[in-house]
């Protein structure tokens, strides 16, 4: 049964009064139930929880913090003692799988012994933790060291995944940026197949960084030298050196982005944002590998395809 339908269906007692059947109603005719907040697939029902099954579903949420709270001991002695009640709150799931809320329940049936059965709820939105004070979303960068042990640089790679994640949904081309929860980040980077190579090129960039000016931030260090490293190993390489003061000229591209980010870092009645850095690093690279000498930077005035130019 969809949404509609099952507005359509809701029972007229004294809990659904006409005026909040209609008021749902209206919220579903305006589209505020859509995929990004609301799911047609959410599933209610009793489920049967063994300490077995707690403990796998424990193990499988990686996402959020499985950490009981301090209820956990009442919890336990409920259960061992047989005066658990089955009330309306239940153990939810994100549409991952993950849980969202339920944790202190599922460790105390470990911890007692017993099994039981819970209302569940499966297939909630992602967003649904953010609502939920029983256990705190897992940043990105728990979430990756928890799946992937053996990443080195995790920091820096967590900064460069949220840049390459920008560039891929246009940002530096001037499109909205998307939503950057940690489910959303560790799925994308779950989707990248040259996993090997961003480490790789992360530990370079990571020791060019250490040695550079430090005029923007180690993210965007990162990302332009990742973009660059792609287009010309050798070239990145110099432009990375360029930003540490290594082989400048006056008439440099380098120079003129240096002196750019420099001034937005120290002046106050001058700055960028990380877009237009993106930006003017991009036109200063693509002054470099054309060979063109170069003493300001300028973003141009026309709608631009920065991509292009790399």
């Amino acid at each position: 049964m969809d949404v509609k339908n099952k507005i359509d269906h809701l029972p007229e007692n004294d809990y659904v009064k006409e005026g909040v059947h209609s008021s749902i109603r209206e919220i579903y005719d305006r589209e505020y139930f859509n995929r990004f907040e609301f799911t047609d697939d959410i599933i209610f029902g009793l489920e049967l929880y063994t300490p077995e099954i707690c403990q796998e579903l424990l193990d499988a949420t990686t996402m959020y913090d499985t950490t009981p709270n301090n209820k956990l001991s009442e919890y336990v002695n409920d259960m061992k003692n047989g005066n658990w009640e089955i009330v309306g709150d239940s153990i939810c799931f994100d549409t991952n799988g993950q849980i969202v809320s339920g944790v202190a329940r599922l460790h105390a049936i470990i911890e007692s012994g017993v099994n039981l059965v819970l209302p569940t709820t499966r297939n909630l939105s992602p967003r649904t933790i953010n609502t939920s004070d029983m256990n705190a979303m897992r940043t990105f960068a728990n979430s990756l060291k928890i799946k992937y042990p053996e990443i080195k640089n995790l920091k820096h790679l967590v900064a460069l995944v949220r840049a390459l994640m920008d560039y891929d949904e246009g940002y530096y081309n001037g499109n909205r940026r998307g939503v950057r929860n940690p489910a959303v980040l560790l799925a994308y980077y779950d989707s990248l197949d040259n996993k090997e190579e961003i480490d790789f090129i992360v530990s370079l960039a990571t020791s060019k960084y250490r040695n550079s000016s430090k005029s923007i931030k180690p993210k965007l260090f990162l990302f332009l030298y990742y973009i660059f490293y792609k287009s010309n190993p050798e070239l990145a390489t110099i432009f990375a050196d360029g930003m540490a003061g290594i082989g400048l000229t006056e008439d440099s591209p380098i120079t003129a982005f240096l002196n750019k980010t420099t001034a937005a870092k120290d002046k106050t009645n001058f700055k960028l944002n990380e877009r237009d850095i993106v930006r003017y690093g991009i036109i200063a690279w693509s002054k470099l590998k054309t060979g063109t000498p170069c003493y300001t930077l300028k973003l141009p005035l026309n709608e631009t395809n920065y991509n292009s130019l790399i």
